[in-house]
């Protein structure tokens, strides 16, 4: 996923409301100019079926490559992880691109070469 106007972000949110905790994210990214390549890390939590950043808009000249994004899902029920493009340009285009159901203990792990689920085990 290349994010490549300061107007786009990574979003995330559920498909329902939680039973008693949200889900944590961890997205890494690298940001690319003419010149650089920084590599960064955003960690952050759901926020029931409101969006949250995973990974947030890029500055000016630059285009950040998010090359994975992992959820896991503490809770004591399933969620629909829902993964969107938000481009704030134009009236605020939002475009979905992954969904899954993520089990309780389970983790999700998207990226451009496939995603993957997986069971933790307590």
């Amino acid at each position: 996923m290349i994010l490549d106007a300061t107007t786009k972000s990574l979003e995330i949110k559920l498909g329902e409301a939680i039973a008693s905790t949200n889900c944590d994210v961890i997205a890494c990214w690298g940001d690319y100019t003419s010149t650089t390549f920084t590599p960064g890390e955003t960690g952050t939590v759901t926020n029931g079926t409101t969006a949250v950043a995973a990974a947030a808009a890029p500055a000016a000249s630059t285009q950040r490559l998010v090359q994975e994004v992992t959820v896991y899902n503490p809770d004591t029920i399933a969620h629909l992880v829902i993964l969107q493009v938000h481009d704030t340009a134009g009236g605020g285009t939002v475009r979905v691109f992954r969904r899954r159901v993520v089990g309780p203990l389970e983790d999700w792990t998207y990226s451009p070469a496939g995603t993957s689920l997986a069971i933790r085990l307590p």
